[in-house]
């Protein structure tokens, strides 16, 4: 849990500072730092090839029966061994005021590859990466946004917006529920430092998903999934369901992953309950994602 400064001892503060001191504090309290420049040593092209992949373990394989096993047996040309894949380049994370971000999420639109990022610990800071794939061959990281004030947990694109899940520390935000949503405007589609903060329950806002039907938002502990208007940021729809990690949609439904309770499907219309399956319960605090691949979960 994050650790607060109280209202009055940090009004004390400021009133005891100089100019200097007072600007030094304006400049940590933006919102949003946007920087293109001495972007190019971020890029490491050192180990560029195929790399090799390890195999997975087979789930509990004493309990596969022999026609389980054989209708899910895997063609030996389709495993991921026998499947190449070359490292183009590695990105380094963004560092802030001596403090290395650690990435959390991907969303890709067209020529751009954007990767939010947060710092474990108690302390708020987040960063998006925005990298320019228009040669694949040669990627380079064309803008960094970093969020002196704000953990952003997970980052959704649409309709030339980003939307942002994350926590923050913001006056705006509620100290009891840090958790919020941003929806950032893009201009040529990259960050600008017009956004709006909208208030979630619960401490952290785990992921996002916006398409034309909505913007869809998990948060953690005692937290809810819930669907907000895409243009005027309102909620239209919220289910409570307790330790949502991940977020998903696939023909017309949404599934969302709850650490305790498994995976639940609704009507990505009006969140009504269609059916849901338990996993294995998740490591407390850890990240996890959803995605679909022929009819199936993942």
């Amino acid at each position: 849990m994050k650790k607060f400064i109280p209202i009055t001892i940090l009004l004390l503060f400021i009133f005891s500072c100089s100019k200097t001191q007072l600007d030094e504090i304006n400049i940590q309290e933006k919102k949003i730092i946007l920087n293109n420049s001495n972007l190019s040593n971020r890029i490491d092209n050192s180990n560029i090839g195929v790399i090799s992949i390890k195999e997975a373990p087979i789930e509990n394989p004493g309990g596969i029966s022999s026609k389980t096993n054989t209708l899910n047996k895997v063609n030996s040309s389709d495993v991921a061994s026998n499947i190449p894949l070359s490292l183009i380049a590695e990105v380094s994370a963004p560092v802030y005021e001596g403090n290395t971000l650690r990435a959390t999420h991907v969303a890709v639109n067209g020529d751009f590859v954007y990767v939010s990022y947060n710092v474990e610990g108690s302390q708020y800071l987040g960063g998006i990466d925005v990298v320019n794939i228009s040669d694949p061959t040669k990627p380079f990281v064309e803008l960094e946004a970093i969020l002196p004030q704000t953990d952003i947990s997970s980052v959704s694109y649409f309709n030339n917006k980003l939307y942002l899940a994350g926590a923050s520390t913001s006056i705006e935000i509620d100290d009891s529920n840090p958790a919020l949503l941003i929806s950032m405007d893009l201009s040529n589609g990259l960050p600008t430092d017009s956004f709006n903060l909208v208030d979630l329950s619960s401490y952290v806002a785990t992921d996002i998903l916006a398409n034309s039907s909505g913007v869809y938002v998990t948060s953690g502990d005692n937290g809810d999934l819930v669907k907000y208007d895409i243009t005027s940021n309102k909620i239209e729809y919220k289910v409570p369901i307790d330790d949502l990690r991940s977020i998903g949609s696939y023909k017309n439904k949404i599934f969302a992953l709850s650490g305790s309770e498994g995976v639940s499907i609704y009507n990505e219309t009006n969140l009504n309950l269609i059916s849901n399956f338990s996993t294995n319960n998740n490591i407390a605090e850890s990240k996890r994602t959803l995605d679909f691949f022929e009819n199936n979960v993942l």
